[in-house]
């Protein structure tokens, strides 16, 4: 909203006229991606139908204006060498183990800081997903459901991410037996 009011000025919803919307919106496509200038356009679109039930404005002008065309992202996936490269160069880093299972088992970031050392059963080499860690507005961290169902269950752990993984809990629980304080325990649908 304020990179609106910022870019866009103080305009009457009534007096928004769709040459306004064409100027404003090639403006911050210079600084902005397609992507997050079609997202700020749907906000003022948003703020504009409001305004019209209100009756603050006859029409919408927004929606008379093309959105920006947003290219298809083309993702990149890392080779082989790149990950192997990334994983040596981790591997004095306390998040080896963490960044070896985004890399190496295709977890995502909140699956990955979701695990417990119970989930894990390092002797079989399997780790069983239940919980991720999402960040949620005005509250930080918080455990809650995986993005998709189908993450969730028992997992085979490649043998470096199992080594890894023992690494991690072996410093650790060396940390846990040095620190003064007691470590925060959380509990996510009656389980720690």
């Amino acid at each position: 909203m304020r990179r609106i009011v910022a870019t866009l000025g103080p305009i009457e919803a009534g007096s928004l006229k769709a040459e306004q919307v064409v100027t404003w919106q090639s403006q911050i496509l210079e600084e902005l991606a397609p992507k997050t200038v079609g997202h700020h356009r749907q906000t003022l679109a948003q703020i504009m139908d409001q305004a019209m039930e209100l009756g603050l404005a006859n029409s919408n002008p927004v929606r008379r204006v093309k959105a920006p065309r947003i290219p298809k992202n083309v993702a990149r996936a890392l080779s082989v060498e790149e990950v192997h490269n990334l994983l040596t160069a981790a591997e004095p880093d306390r998040n080896a183990a963490a960044i070896a299972l985004l890399f190496l088992q295709g977890w995502r970031v909140s699956e990955a800081l979701g695990l417990a050392w119970s989930d894990l059963d390092l002797d079989a080499g399997t780790a069983c997903v239940r919980r991720a860690c999402v960040y949620v507005d005005h509250e930080g961290p918080a455990l809650g459901p995986t993005k998709t169902v189908g993450a969730m269950g028992q997992h085979r752990l490649a043998p470096s991410v199992v080594r890894l993984l023992r690494q991690r809990n072996k410093v650790q629980a060396a940390e846990r037996l040095a620190s003064a304080t007691l470590w925060p325990q959380h509990v996510y649908e009656g389980q720690p």
